[in-house]
Order: C-alpha cells, then sequence, then structure tokens
C-alpha cells in the first residue's frame, strides 16, 4: 500500500503567539497547535469540522483556537 502522506507543516506567527498546522489530506486528518500567550494548546478537530467548507486545516485556525470544541 502507500504510506500515509501528511503534508509539510504550516506555521503563522502573530507578534509571539505561534500557530502550526499538519494535514494528512487522507483520511482528512488534521492536528493543530498554537501557544497564545504562555497557554500551550494541541488538539484535533473533529473530522467533520475540516470538510470542504468548514474549517480549513491551516495556523490560521490554529492561533484563533478554532475546532476545540464540538460543533454542536
Amino acid at each position: 500500500g502507500v504510506p500515509d502522506r501528511v503534508t509539510p507543516p504550516e506555521v503563522a506567527v502573530d507578534g509571539t503567539d505561534i500557530g502550526v498546522a499538519l494535514f494528512q489530506p487522507d483520511p482528512r486528518a488534521c492536528l493543530l497547535g498554537s501557544r497564545v500567550g504562555e497557554e500551550v494548546l494541541v488538539w484535533r478537530p473533529p473530522r467533520v469540522q475540516v470538510q470542504p467548507g468548514e474549517l480549513s486545516c491551516d495556523p490560521t485556525t490554529a492561533l484563533a483556537r478554532s475546532g476545540t470544541a464540538p460543533p454542536h
């Protein structure tokens, strides 16, 4: 089989805050992390939230800390 592929990490910086995103296209898995102020957070948004037209798996989403709570 084909080995799992993960896109290169993407990083965004806003002042001293940092957002990082790792995306695996198949099966649309997303890992986000951020350091905002002194608080570090790492999470996997639910797959339903990273479908086309929903949240993007990108460092801007990580900086906003979107997808840390269930959608409903």
